[in-house]
């Protein structure tokens, strides 16, 4: 013999589930975007560059200065960067053992690209900028090893001046008329 279920009760058990399925994704966005946002991760596509080691981000409908954190370069660094990221959607993240913005109120951030190319570590890498000491932060190791080899191997703008000797980038700071840089795909030009 069927047992016979009534209808009502029938129906408030459909309802029931459908609430609970709906809550679902609802509950697992509660517990997903705290971590999401305490990881310090902020998406966006890079407007311009500012200089070797500054970017302009547009993040959701603003535009911020971003400056690469870690990163000294000359305003020469900046054809590279722009080589680098232009147009290019990143992943900015923060250092939590460094301050969130500099004294002209730009972010300080790890630049990604989507690809997982680190900028940061890219432009020290390349010779196109140097290691900033001026306070310690996670990859500091990290990039004085990357600049060690730049400098070693007359990587980007340590390239060797007229008389065939390495600059350093005070050298190319000071200028003179025998000072030169390594451009992109070979091409040297003199400092102004």
């Amino acid at each position: 013999m069927e047992a016979s279920v009534p209808l009502r009760q029938v129906a408030a058990s459909t309802k029931s589930v459908s609430a609970r399925r709906g809550m679902i994704p609802v509950l697992c966005l509660i517990v997903v975007l705290p971590t999401i946002a305490g990881t310090g991760e902020e998406r966006g596509k890079v407007v311009r560059v500012v200089d070797g080691n500054t970017l302009v981000v547009r993040l959701g409908g603003a535009e911020e200065k971003v400056r690469l954190l870690g990163v000294d370069s000359a305003e020469q660094g900046s054809r590279f960067t722009w080589h680098l990221v232009r147009g290019e959607k990143v992943t900015l993240l923060r250092d939590e053992e460094y301050q969130d913005r500099d004294e002209d109120g730009r972010l300080l951030r790890y630049v990604h690209l989507q690809d997982g190319t680190f900028i940061n570590a890219e432009i020290i890498k390349r010779g196109f900028g140097r290691t900033d000491t001026a306070r310690p932060f996670t990859h500091g190791e990290r990039f004085q090893a990357y600049e060690r080899h730049a400098r070693k191997e007359g990587l980007g703008q340590f390239w060797a001046n007229a008389k065939g000797k390495l600059i350093s980038p005070e050298d190319l700071e000071a200028g003179g008329e025998d000072t030169y840089l390594g451009g992109l795909g070979g091409v040297s030009m003199p400092v102004l």
